[in-house]
This record gives structure tokens, C-alpha cells and sequence, in this order.
């Protein structure tokens, strides 16, 4: 590897690593503004604590078997409102039109959010295209040195010039648009999941009041 691959290399892993760390940021950024305006938890003194602690805190990660947890708890919900949308009717018409609203608003919010990681999955490939093809134009000048030499580096500093533009737009596009998107797919999940706690109490009261009828 000559000095100008290691070079470009360095660059771009920490042009990834900023974009990576300006991502962290700003999810937690937006997560404990919104927990510093909960109604509840705006006067909790363990927030306040946590918020102006200057010291180092230790988290624990989530292990596989929490995950696998997780992603079994979500097959039930999902299972759940499928069958308590075939199973029980909602005496409400508002929480019937507000449980097909937000279904729908939540199905569109995950289709743009897949495609908004594909545009910058794809915008990534370009980055990464641009990078092989200007390192390859320097070693083709480093090579055969002769009239072409300054022709070359000069066409190798123009796609590195376009691999940068390419890896902030992906890296915007990532933390303004596919996060923003992910922010409020998760919102919208969440409220249909109220929605449907609502419908699993009503169909436990109607059930109470048949085996009551039958006694």
C-alpha cells in the first residue's frame, strides 16, 4: 500500500467514524430532549441527576438473548393486533378510523425508510466506486510516468473530490432524512401499539361479561 492509498484510507474511515458519531449524537440528542419534557419525567430527580452527572457511566449491552427476546415480543404484538382486528370490533368508530390510519401511516413510513437506506446504501457504492478509480489513476501515474503523469493525478484528485461530496450526501442522508424517517416509524408504531392494548381490554371485558352471562 503506497502512501497515498493510506492516506485516502485514513480519510475516509474517519470521514465514516464522524458521520457514525454525528448520527450518536443526535439520536441521543432528540431521545433525552424528549424525556426532559415528559410530563413525569421533567420533575424526576434521578433524570436530573443522570443529566449532570460529569463522570463516567457504565452501561451493560444487550445480549443475544435479549435480542432474541425483543424480536420475539414483536412477532407477538405483530400477531396479536392481526388477531384482534379479525376477532374483535371496535365499538369506537374514532379508534377503529385511528387504529387504519395509523396502520397505514406506519406501512408508508417503513417503505420510505427502506428506501431512503437503499438511496444511501447506493450513494455509499458510488463513494467507494470513486475511490477505486482514483486509486487506480495514481498508480497508473506513479507507474508510467511521461506527458500524461499530471493528466492523471489531476483526474484522480477530481474523483476525490466527487467521493467526498458522495460520503457527506450518503452520511446527510443517513442522520436528516432515513433517521427522521426511522424516528417517526417507531412514533407511529408506538401508538398503534396503545391501540391495540385497547382492543386486547376489550376483548378481555366482552369475554368476562359472556362467562358472566353463562353463570
Amino acid at each position: 500500500m503506497t502512501k497515498e492509498e493510506f492516506n485516502k484510507m485514513k480519510q475516509e474511515l474517519e470521514a465514516e467514524y464522524l458521520a457514525t458519531f454525528k448520527k450518536t449524537v443526535a439520536m441521543h440528542e432528540v431521545f433525552l430532549t424528549r424525556l426532559a419534557s415528559h410530563a413525569v419525567f421533567r420533575e424526576d430527580e434521578h433524570l436530573h441527576v443522570f443529566l449532570e452527572y460529569d463522570q463516567d457511566l457504565c452501561a451493560r449491552p444487550r445480549g443475544r438473548l435479549q435480542q432474541l427476546g425483543g424480536l420475539v415480543k414483536s412477532l407477538g404484538s405483530t400477531t396479536d393486533q392481526y388477531y384482534l382486528n379479525a376477532k374483535v370490533r371496535d365499538v369506537s368508530d374514532f379508534f377503529e378510523q385511528q387504529m387504519n390510519s395509523l396502520t397505514e401511516y406506519n406501512t408508508q413510513l417503513k417503505e420510505a425508510t427502506i428506501r431512503t437506506d437503499k438511496m444511501t446504501e447506493k450513494h455509499k457504492e458510488v463513494a467507494d466506486s470513486y475511490i477505486k478509480i482514483s486509486g487506480g489513476l495514481v498508480q497508473l501515474a506513479n507507474v508510467d510516468p511521461g506527458p500524461l503523469d499530471k493528466f492523471l493525478t489531476k483526474i484522480a484528485d477530481t474523483f476525490e473530490r466527487a467521493r467526498k461530496v458522495e460520503s457527506r450526501v450518503a452520511s446527510d442522508e443517513d442522520l436528516k432524512l432515513a433517521d427522521t424517517l426511522r424516528y417517526y416509524m417507531r412514533d407511529s408504531h408506538a401508538a398503534k401499539q396503545l391501540l391495540v392494548r385497547r382492543l386486547r381490554c376489550l376483548a378481555t371485558y366482552e369475554a368476562a361479561n359472556r362467562a358472566l352471562e353463562k353463570a
